[in-house]
C-alpha cells in the first residue's frame, strides 16, 4: 500500500521540449521561450561540473526563482 511506484523513463529527442515560458514583455510582446531535454541537461552539468565542483556521490540542494531562465 506504502511502497513507492515504479518510476516509468521515456526516451525523447535532444531537442524535444521541456519546458515552456514566456518572457516578461519589457521590451516588447512577451515571447515564447521553449527549452529543450538536450540542451538544459548539458547546461545544468556543465555548471555543477564547473561552477559548483560537483563529483560524483555529492548532494546539491538547488533553491532558485524562474527569474534566472
Amino acid at each position: 500500500q506504502n511502497e513507492p511506484a515504479d518510476i516509468a523513463f521515456e526516451r525523447v529527442d535532444f531537442n524535444h521540449p521541456l519546458f515552456i515560458m514566456f518572457s516578461s514583455g519589457t521590451t516588447g510582446v512577451p515571447k515564447c521561450i521553449v527549452h529543450g531535454h538536450g540542451g538544459t541537461l548539458i547546461q545544468h552539468k556543465k555548471e555543477f561540473i564547473l561552477q559548483c565542483d560537483v563529483k560524483p556521490g555529492d548532494n546539491i540542494f538547488y533553491f532558485t526563482t524562474c527569474g534566472w531562465m
